[in-house]
């Protein structure tokens, strides 16, 4: 762990989430790309998954996507001196796998 302060002196934690790939390539993603899981919707019957992704042209960028569309997901530790820190803050913790993995294997 890096040790970076916030604004009240406070210790900075890693953040542990959930990060995928896109299966193939999308209007606004190529195949491979790295995405991030914000909130799991484990009980959605259109199986989506809240993301944040990295677009065709490099910006970080928020979507709904089937969760068809995504693979490899794993769970990924972000140090705080990461640019990705402060856009994964609210994100689901990587407990949320087992639940993203069954809901991907009900489709």
């Amino acid at each position: 762990m890096i040790l970076l302060s916030d604004d009240v002196g406070s210790i900075l934690p890693d953040l542990h989430r959930v990060a995928c790939n896109y299966a193939e390539d999308t209007k606004t993603a190529v195949k491979g790309g790295l995405a991030f899981v914000l909130a799991p919707n484990g009980g959605d019957v259109h199986g989506r998954l809240h993301i944040l992704s990295r677009s065709r042209s490099g910006r970080w960028i928020r979507r709904w996507e089937p969760i068809n569309r995504l693979t490899n997901f794993r769970k990924k530790t972000i140090p705080p001196d990461s640019p990705l820190y402060s856009k994964l803050l609210d994100a689901s913790d990587d407990t949320a796998i087992d639940l993203i993995r069954q809901a991907k294997a009900a489709l």
